[in-house]
């Protein structure tokens, strides 16, 4: 029994490798170029106390004894999805110079205007002229807001397969996030850019950096150009369960927490693992004893392609 347990000591002891600390280059840590995930928290609209009016706009308008009664107004549901509450009045659309038409009146200009301060706009033009004896005769109510048409380049992390969606949001909810999602792919790795369209048919590219971006808000003509990461693999061997796991896109992993993902070494008896042997891609491979392995797991990073070898 004794000269069994010396056995084992000497096979940990006097397994073949290399110390940690004078590996060469190729398996030393270097600078990760793994894809930063996208903050996409601060890419959505911050919500403002009160909706503001503007060209396309829909609101519904009663003015007692000029558009109708309110008792025999129609009332619009709004659709599903739809954040807005029920609307009674009868339907009118911003301009696109910002004004609202109205029966008997002049235009009133309501853009930029929350729904209270145009009713009040519109119940003052109606008393100055006349036509109204008295306030309080003027009821709105926003009806459908306006909408911001962007389109989605998604390239998918497959060579050669693209998709392009047009996509119809809410201005009060015209970000990133809720294009990527209204265009049915979004991809939460996915590195996006945003291809503005300018008053000169020009158009500027403007990245995320460090995940964020300076200005998330979109505007109609707005591309939101989506790349996704092609995924990269490990596959493993030896004492380890023999499969090919996928590596995370947004960091790098060290020998043992590939081992961890791979579902931990199988136990064999009494005898413990005593070496990790890495190949590369390449066909390079080098062998580590398994208590360097355990001392120093960041020595190793692994890459795409890898194979791991427990024995």
């Amino acid at each position: 029994m004794k000269i069994l347990f010396a056995c084992i000591i000497c096979t940990i002891i006097l397994a073949p490798s290399l110390p940690c600390v004078a590996q060469v280059g190729e398996y030393q840590p270097r600078e990760s170029h793994t894809a930063r995930r996208p903050n996409y928290s601060s890419q959505t609209a911050v919500p403002r106390p009160s909706y503001r009016l503007d060209r396309g706009d829909v609101v519904a308008v009663i003015v007692q004894g000029v558009t109708g009664e309110f008792s025999k107004a129609p009332v619009h549901m709004p659709k599903r999805g739809d954040d807005t509450l029920p609307a009674v009045g009868h339907p009118m659309v911003v301009l696109p110079d910002g004004t609202l038409p109205m029966p008997m009146i002049r235009p009133i200009d309501v853009r930029g205007m929350t729904i209270v301060q145009a009713r009040d706009a519109i119940s003052n033009a109606y008393l100055d002229e006349r036509i109204l004896k008295k306030p309080n005769q003027v009821t709105l109510s926003l009806m459908r807001k306006r909408t911001v048409s962007v389109s989605v380049l998604h390239e998918h992390a497959s060579p050669g397969i693209r998709s392009v969606s047009q996509v119809k949001i809410p201005s009060d909810q015209a970000d990133i996030l809720h294009a990527l999602i209204g265009s049915g792919s979004f991809d939460p790795d996915a590195r996006v850019s945003i291809i503005r369209s300018g008053h000169q048919n020009s158009r500027t590219s403007q990245p995320l950096t460090d995940g964020y971006l300076t200005d998330g808000y979109l505007t109609d003509g707005d591309i939101v150009h989506a790349r996704s990461q092609p995924r990269g693999y490990f596959y493993t061997g030896g004492r380890l369960p023999g499969g090919e796991f996928a590596l995370p896109r947004d960091r790098q992993i060290n020998i043992l927490q590939a081992i961890s993902a791979a579902g931990g070494i199988e136990h064999r008896g009494i005898v413990g693992p005593h070496s990790v042997t890495v190949i590369r891609q390449n066909g390079t491979a080098q062998r580590f004893s398994y208590p360097q392995a355990l001392n120093h797991p960041h020595t190793v990073l692994i890459r795409p392609g890898d194979t791991l070898i427990v024995r």
